[in-house]
C-alpha cells in the first residue's frame, strides 16, 4: 500500500522565508513538474488539494504523495508530490517562488494570470499595493522577533554543547547505524529536505501524522535544548547517506540550513525525532534517547536559572511572531478578494481538467 505524508518545503525563519523548492528542479530524465503561477485568490491551493485528492488513490496504489503545506496557511497547500511517478506539482509564486530550468522540455507552467481580468485588479491598483506593502512590512517584523528568540534559544544550545561529550555523541551515532542501517543499504543515496514544524499563524504546528506514516520504529531524542540531538541527528544523516538510503532530513525552523530535527528512512520504516518539540508521539517511541546519556548535568545545573529565562522568554518572542503571521494571513485574505473578483474560474476549472488528465495518464503509466 501506498502512504500520504505532511511537510512544509519552506518556512518563515530568522533568515526570512527559506524554502528547498529549488531542491525539487534539478533536471532528471523522467520527472515531471508543473509550475503553478497565478496571483493570491486565483485558485491554486484549490486546484492543489482537488489534484491530489482525485489522484491519492491511484499513486498510493504504489508509492509515496506528499502534500506540501503553507506555513503561512496551514489548511492551504504548496505542492504535491507523486514519488512513485516522479511527477511534482508547485505553487511557484513568491516567496516561494520557482523558475523553470527548461520551460516546456522539462517543467510545464500552468498559468493561472491568464484567467483573471487585470482592467479590474488595475482599477484597485492602490488597496491592492497597500496591501501588499503592510504584509511585506508584518514577516518583516515577524523575522525580527524569530532572530530574536533564536538567539535565546541558541545560547541555551551553546550552554548544553559545552557540556556535552561530543566523542560520546559521534560513537553512540556509528553503533546505532550499524544496529538498524548499514546492512541494509548500498542502494544509491537520495536525500528529501522538509520540515515538520513551522511558525504559522495558527502557532508552532508540527505535522507529526506523518511520524505513524513513514515509521514503525521511532528513536525519541529527549533533548530540551536542541543540543546533543542535533550532533546525534546530523551525525546519523551522513551516515545514512553513506550507506546508501533514502531519506527524509527536517530541519528546524529557526536554524533551517543546519539543525535537524528528524531524519526519516521510510524504505527501513525508521525515525529519529527529537523530542523537544512534542510531549507525545502518534505512538510509543521504540527508544528513548535522553540527553543525560551525552550531557554532564551537573555542569548544565549551573546555568539553570539562565536556561529557564531563556526559554521562556524565546515563548513569548515565538507568540509575538504568531501574531504578526496572523496579521499578516489577514491583509492577505483581503488581498485575495480583490484577485477573487477579477478572476474567471471557469478558465480556472477547465486548466484543473487538462492537468488532471494530464497527471492522471502520468501516474498511470501511460
Amino acid at each position: 500500500m501506498g502512504i500520504t505524508a505532511d511537510f512544509f518545503l519552506g518556512v518563515n525563519s530568522p533568515e526570512g522565508f527559506v524554502t528547498y523548492g529549488d531542491t525539487l528542479v534539478t533536471p532528471q530524465e523522467k520527472r515531471r513538474i508543473f509550475l503553478i503561477k497565478g496571483g493570491p485568490g486565483t485558485g491554486k491551493s484549490t486546484l492543489m488539494r482537488q489534484v491530489a485528492e482525485t489522484l491519492e488513490d491511484i499513486e498510493n496504489e504504489k508509492g509515496l504523495t506528499e502534500r506540501i503545506h503553507c506555513s503561512s496557511d496551514p489548511d492551504s497547500l504548496d505542492g504535491v508530490i507523486f514519488h512513485h511517478a516522479d511527477a511534482i506539482l508547485l505553487d511557484a509564486t513568491p516567496p516561494h517562488a520557482v523558475e523553470p530550468y527548461a520551460p516546456g522540455a522539462y517543467e510545464s507552467v500552468v498559468n493561472l494570470c491568464d484567467c483573471w481580468d487585470e482592467k479590474i485588479l488595475q482599477a484597485n491598483r492602490t488597496p491592492i499595493l497597500a496591501l501588499n506593502a503592510q504584509n511585506k512590512l508584518c514577516h518583516s517584523r515577524c523575522r525580527n522577533f524569530l532572530q530574536a528568540a533564536n538567539s535565546l534559544l541558541s545560547s541555551n544550545r551553546l550552554m548544553a554543547l559545552d557540556a556535552a561529550d561530543t566523542d560520546k555523541i559521534t560513537r553512540y551515532a556509528k553503533r546505532v547505524a550499524l544496529h538498524e542501517f548499514a546492512h541494509k543499504g548500498a542502494g544509491k543515496a537520495i536525500e528529501h529536505k522538509r520540515f515538520l514544524r513551522a511558525v504559522t499563524p495558527k502557532g508552532m504546528i508540527s505535522l507529526d501524522s506523518t511520524i505513524p506514516a513513514l515509521c514503525d520504529r521511532v528513536y525519541l531524542l529527549s533533548d530540551p535544548y536542541e543540543a546533543s540531538s542535533s550532533l546525534l541527528l546530523s551525525a546519523l544523516r551522513l551516515l545514512a547517506l553513506e550507506y546508501g538510503h533514502e531519506i527524509f532530513t527536517c530541519y528546524s525552523p529557526f536554524n533551517p540550513k543546519s539543525q535537524v530535527e528528524e531524519l526519516f528512512i521510510p524504505a527501513l520504516r525508521l525515525g529519529f525525532c527529537a523530542g523537544n518539540n512534542r510531549t507525545l508521539l502518534p505512538f510509543a517511541p521504540y527508544r528513548v534517547v535522553h540527553e543525560s546519556r551525552f550531557i554532564d548535568m551537573e555542569q548544565l545545573k549551573k546555568h539553570r536559572q539562565r536556561l529557564k529565562f531563556n526559554q521562556k522568554a524565546a515563548g513569548e518572542l515565538i507568540n509575538e511572531a504568531v501574531l504578526l503571521m496572523q496579521v499578516a494571513k489577514k491583509l492577505h485574505d483581503d488581498l485575495e478578494k480583490y484577485y477573487i473578483r477579477a478572476v474567471n474560474f471557469h478558465q480556472v476549472n477547465q486548466k484543473k481538467e487538462k492537468l488532471l488528465q494530464e497527471l492522471g495518464q502520468i501516474l498511470c503509466g501511460r
